[in-house]
């Protein structure tokens, strides 16, 4: 019978997933996720290089631009110190967290005018720590980092229209 020989550990591959992949304001550049990092790259022509530093401590997920594309916000994740919402330059510098806890984080946006971020947060259980699951929702946190507000105990998806006086979100009814 065939027996094909695959290789355990390559030094290099070709991952086939990336995965949250966002278009900049402009374009002109894609964001994604793929094995735990953050990737940017020219939507037209060039290869993805990592958006952040990241010495893979933690794991990067849910990008997204800011309006004016000078800024994208993340989530990172780690099994031992749970979630935080980090903002970085779009050129992968300046990274800093916004998040004063750790938590259970999804899907961060940034106002239009980019001074607040929403997102969702979450419990944990099952597989994953249920410390810091106690303040579930929507919630929104000062761009510059600061105190979380809750906005909603339920929803998901939370996105601005045109401007910022309204917040949408998709809520599921049982």
């Amino acid at each position: 019978p065939p027996r094909p020989q695959t290789e355990v550990a390559p030094a290099t591959f070709e991952t086939q997933m990336p995965r949250f992949a966002t278009v900049s304001p402009d374009g002109s550049q894609v964001v994604f996720e793929s094995l735990g990092r953050l990737y940017i790259a020219g939507t037209s022509s060039g290869d993805p290089r990592p958006l952040t530093r990241n010495d893979g401590s933690y794991r990067e997920f849910f990008p997204s631009w800011s309006r004016d594309g000078r800024s994208i916000v993340f989530v990172t994740w780690d099994d031992e110190d749970l979630g935080s919402i980090r903002v970085v330059n779009a050129n992968g510098r300046g990274e800093r967290t916004v998040t004063s806890e750790p938590g259970h984080y999804r899907r961060p946006v940034f106002s239009p005018d980019g001074r607040t971020i929403v997102f969702e947060k979450g419990s944990g259980g099952f597989l994953t720590a249920r410390e810091w699951s106690e303040t579930t929702g929507i919630f929104a946190v000062p761009a510059a980092g600061g105190e979380m507000r809750r906005i909603t105990a339920s929803g998901s998806e939370p996105h601005f229209g045109a401007s910022n006086d309204r917040l949408f979100l998709s809520v599921s009814e049982s």
